[in-house]
């Protein structure tokens, strides 16, 4: 004879399989603290923990896109540390896309950078070709193409498909926010979209007009503002974003905010260099002295908090804001100091022959001016300080017709 279960033992066992069923459901994506792990050990200049959590979630998760999307975000933050000229302040001044610069051979990581990309495509295309309406598929592959907008900005300085890789990532991303809500680290491309839009060159303005782009500024950073504190996969990305943008208006209410926003960051991560030169980037235009005392902490850390970082870099920066404050003796120290130093950049040494040049001229010391400004031109040109050079050439003229 069946035994038979009885009415409650029976929802029991419905509501418990139930259960179990929604455990396995909400597990068909790594979980959200691994994946904050993996964020912070980027933040952390960790990379190989970052790449390690990364990968387990990609082996463990297979058919989600997540594990693949923070790889192609790991990618894209490994090339953009390899391909920084930390001699110049590409990052925290106005336009920073716009101007030449000199890089380091980033072959290796652009490859790698390249191929997590387009494996992250193939994995989103094969869970869309299942289900066209799978956000956190939609989410991934607008990243594809996010990624691709900024490598072409930032890397291949291309504008036109930057535009063409940005509309898309926006036009998809906008999908993943009507589908779910919830999945707000979408905001990112639009509030770049936004942002751009409003704030660039002339020339690439009109033809965001043309493409019919409009922008939006306060959207891009309440965009932005939400990612930092509902993002799953870039909501410290969001942080840095919101923080370079607003440091990029130069004007003083928004720099005080984006101060803010990096000491946040710098004291969540005390042992990431690049928040520090991006602070004092920032405080160099309204408050060298801040700048420089960052400067002057981050040298005597130097060999052990930022091995990518060479000390006749820190001490150009160091020279070159005591020249602000028209510390002249203790500015051309820090040259002597910075010409003598390890210095990977190319622009350090004529930088710091042309503030010497600038800091002899002023002081009326015409024989060493000109031999500083020679010294600075004795160099191959160099697009990314062509403005310091022909302001030298210029000078120099003007002190040997005199």
């Amino acid at each position: 004879m069946r035994s038979k279960l009885s009415v409650p033992v029976f929802l029991t066992v419905c509501l418990l399989g139930c259960c179990l069923s929604g455990v396995v459901l909400s597990q068909a994506h790594p979980p959200a603290q691994l994946i904050l792990d993996g964020q912070e050990a980027i933040y952390h200049l960790q990379y190989g923990q970052a790449r390690d959590i990364f990968e387990k979630a990609k082996s463990q998760y297979p058919d989600s896109p997540v594990g693949y999307g923070m790889l192609s975000i790991l990618a894209w933050n490994e090339l953009l540390f390899e391909s920084s000229n930390f001699a110049l302040d590409e990052y925290s001044t106005p336009s920073p896309f716009v101007k030449a610069r000199s890089r380091r051979p980033i072959e290796n990581q652009v490859r790698r950078f390249r191929e997590a990309n387009e494996a992250l495509r193939v994995k989103c295309e094969q869970l869309l070709e299942r289900n066209p309406d799978d956000a956190r598929a939609l989410y991934f592959q607008g990243l594809v193409y996010e990624n691709l907008a900024a490598e072409a900005i930032v890397i291949s300085r291309n504008q036109r498909p930057a535009y063409s890789y940005g509309k898309r990532a926006k036009k998809i991303h906008e999908r993943v926010l009507e589908l779910d809500k919830k999945l707000v680290d979408a905001q990112v491309s639009l509030a770049a979209r936004d942002y751009a839009a409003r704030n660039l060159p002339w020339k690439w303005a009109l033809l965001a007009f043309i493409l019919g782009i409009g922008g939006d500024e306060e959207s891009a950073f309440r965009g932005l503002q939400q990612v930092a504190q509902q993002g799953e996969y870039r909501r410290y990305d969001a942080v840095l974003i919101l923080g370079l943008m607003k440091a990029w208006k130069g004007e003083r209410k928004y720099s005080a905010e984006a101060i803010e926003l990096f000491q946040g960051l710098r004291k969540k991560f005390p042992e990431n260099f690049l928040l520090d030169l991006n602070l004092a980037a920032i405080y160099e235009k309204d408050n060298p002295k801040a700048a420089l005392q960052l400067y002057e902490e981050l040298l005597r850390v130097l060999p052990s908090k930022a091995p990518g970082l060479m000390a006749g870099e820190v001490r150009f920066r160091i020279g070159r804001n005591q020249f602000r404050l028209r510390n002249y003796s203790q500015a051309l120290d820090a040259f002597a100091q910075a010409l003598a130093s390890p210095r990977r950049e190319k622009e350090t040494e004529p930088l710091c022959e042309y503030y010497r040049g600038l800091i002899h001229e002023a002081q009326g010391d015409q024989s060493r001016a000109i031999e500083s400004f020679r010294a600075a031109l004795r160099h191959r040109p160099l697009e990314a300080i062509a403005a310091e050079l022909q302001d030298a050439d210029r000078r120099l003229a003007k002190l040997q017709g005199s």
